[in-house]
């Protein structure tokens, strides 16, 4: 029969202990053997309580013999008896339905609590401490020190300011041509400016349906300066893709180019806050329809700030290729990374192979973002790297 255990907020062991003896002789009252109304259950506990002493005069033994799970819904099964006089608890745990061998600890966590629970059993439920040392050590291992440098504000708004203080500074090139921080600035407030003449409004979202380029970079930080959040939409995708992800997005408008400058100065909103959005990334839909994943200011400004600590440093000029399908995080985050730090950005336009050949050969690239299978392609094409990688 089913047995449901809850956990209540302050439950002291003893607290608990006596609710479940309550709930059990209830259950045992009710309960009629075959007429169990729900056949599967996680935790299964078969509590023995006959004694036997001789049998046909001879005098016998009990053992508790394993069948093995015969229901592959039970996780743990726990038999206690008393047949030598002492009780006895015996433990058997489904292997069969771990995860990453996770079910090696069980013992560990059992003894736990069992010892919590002799030990004091008017101490909260959750008042000691369950991980033992090793794991411990574990999850210190996996959980490294957070990053000194910490960006508290929209990431955008101090690029702004990096790019007011050094106007003369280059920030991005492509194909030769380059873009100092002066022009980048005006040409972001123009964008802005268009936008909210165009009704744009904070919190919106607009498209940007543009390849990898300079005007991109602009087109981007326009965007957020207007108070909007953008969404990425590629070129070369099919229409009905650009259709299916505008609906769902909700966007207010989709910028191709570079908007011409507008009469008047419209004034721009202030600067939007951690927890609002900053854009929007789009699955592939190769598994069905393209679902949305917002990224709001605050995260984008947790990555960087990480991004910052590990992959740059006062011995590192950054500069870094802008080299994949702008839908992918790993371009949209690399649009940032570099204009933080008074670095670079090169726009590369190749793709694919040839876009990874250009990355080998050129020397001036210091950081490189990229996906594990193109760093095995950039393997086999340079004898050693020159980058700082962040994969």
């Amino acid at each position: 029969y089913p047995l449901r255990v809850t956990i209540e907020p302050g439950d002291t062991f003893a607290a608990l202990f006596h609710r479940v003896q309550r709930s059990i002789i209830e259950l045992l009252r009710r309960a009629r053997p075959g007429e169990s109304p729900e056949p599967d259950f996680e935790v299964v506990v078969n509590v023995l309580t006959a004694r036997y002493g001789t049998f046909a005069g001879l005098e016998t033994t009990t053992d508790w013999v394993r069948s093995g799970h015969v229901e592959p819904s039970h996780v743990i099964r726990v038999q206690a008896y008393d047949y030598d006089g002492a009780l006895n608890i015996e433990f058997d745990l489904n292997t069969g339905l771990s995860t990453n061998g996770a079910h090696r600890a069980m013992p560990d966590h059992l003894a736990a609590v069992v010892a919590a629970a002799v030990d004091d059993p008017e101490q909260g439920i959750g008042s000691f401490d369950l991980v033992t040392d090793d794991e411990r050590a574990a999850l210190d291992h996996l959980n490294p020190p957070a990053a000194h440098t910490i960006i508290d504000e929209p990431v955008h708004v101090c690029i702004q300011r990096r790019l007011e203080a050094r106007p003369d500074a280059v920030v991005a090139e492509h194909d030769g041509a380059t873009l100092v921080a002066g022009d980048l600035d005006s040409a972001a407030d123009s964008t802005a400016k268009w936008l909210v003449s165009n009704g744009v409004t904070p919190g919106d979202r607009v498209g940007i349906r543009m390849p990898r380029s300079l005007d991109v970079l602009v087109a981007v930080h326009g965007v957020l300066r207007a108070g909007a959040a953008f969404v990425m939409l590629d070129p070369t995708d099919p229409p009905a893709r650009h259709e299916a992800i505008s609906i769902d997005a909700g966007l207010r408008t989709i910028l191709d180019g570079l908007p011409t400058a507008v009469d008047g100065e419209p004034p721009l909103p202030g600067a939007p806050g951690l927890d609002d959005l900053a854009y929007v990334l789009y699955t592939s839909g190769s598994t069905g329809t393209p679902k949305g994943v917002p990224i709001s200011h605050r995260g984008l400004a947790d990555y960087l700030s990480f991004a910052v600590e590990a992959y740059t440093g006062d011995d590192v000029d950054v500069v870094m290729p802008l080299h994949s399908r702008l839908v992918f995080d790993l371009t949209i985050t690399s649009l940032f990374l570099p204009s933080l730090v008074g670095g670079r950005i090169v726009v590369v336009a190749e793709e694919g192979v040839e876009g990874l050949a250009r990355l080998a050969a050129d020397t001036s690239m210091s950081v490189l973002k990229a996906t594990p299978s193109q760093l095995d392609l950039l393997v086999r094409s340079t004898c050693g790297f020159r980058f700082r990688i962040a994969t």
